[in-house]
């Protein structure tokens, strides 16, 4: 799981996952699909509040959307899913946090 936050996360993921974030209330998670360069992968996002989300994704690919992500943000990286390379001045909004979240123990 990993914690997305920033004044412009909500902007962003519009961009980068499949899902109506208006319709994602506070507390409420959602199924959403993340596009990166290496194909979509299916996860779930969780409102924490107005610029934290929750995003997990299956174990496998995980790392790679949080590696994509981060490099969206710092804006190493274009946009353009089929590869093309991008020398405009266009970013994403940002910038913004992907932070892993530790597993909390249940006592």
């Amino acid at each position: 799981m990993y914690e997305l936050s920033g004044q412009r996360i909500r902007q962003v993921l519009d961009f980068a996952v499949s899902s109506d974030l208006c319709a994602l209330k506070k507390g409420k998670t959602q199924v959403t699909s993340i596009a990166t360069p290496k194909g979509a992968v299916k996860g779930v996002l969780n409102n924490v509040d107005r610029h934290v989300l929750i995003a997990s994704a299956c174990c496998k690919r995980a790392s790679a959307v949080a590696t994509w992500l981060r490099d969206l943000s710092d804006g190493y990286t274009s946009f353009n899913l089929d590869g093309t390379k991008d020398f405009s001045a266009k970013r994403m909004p940002g910038p913004f946090v992907v932070n892993e979240e530790k597993p909390k123990l249940l006592r």
